[in-house]
């Protein structure tokens, strides 16, 4: 699982995806990282996409998935 910087965005700093757990990784610019469970392929795909990645957390993460608040980023693949 790799981390994509979010380019401009007032509250998400990176974005990951880990598509065997069915996770959404948020790093926000305030430090803080969240997993998102059971987000599909396809959900991930619209969250990469999106102009507004702040504003698609709000709306189809929070709203509608079971989070944790983690303390540090998952591990790449290759460490």
């Amino acid at each position: 699982m790799e981390w994509k910087q979010v380019m401009a965005s007032s509250s998400v700093a990176a974005i990951a995806y880990d598509e065997g757990k069915r996770e959404c990784w948020i790093k926000f610019n305030n430090g803080a990282i969240y997993a998102y469970e059971d987000v599909s392929p396809e959900e991930f795909h619209d969250l990469n996409g999106t102009p507004s990645k702040g504003r698609y957390v709000q709306i189809v993460l929070r709203r509608g998935k079971a989070a944790r608040k983690e303390s540090d980023p998952p591990k790449q693949e290759n460490e």
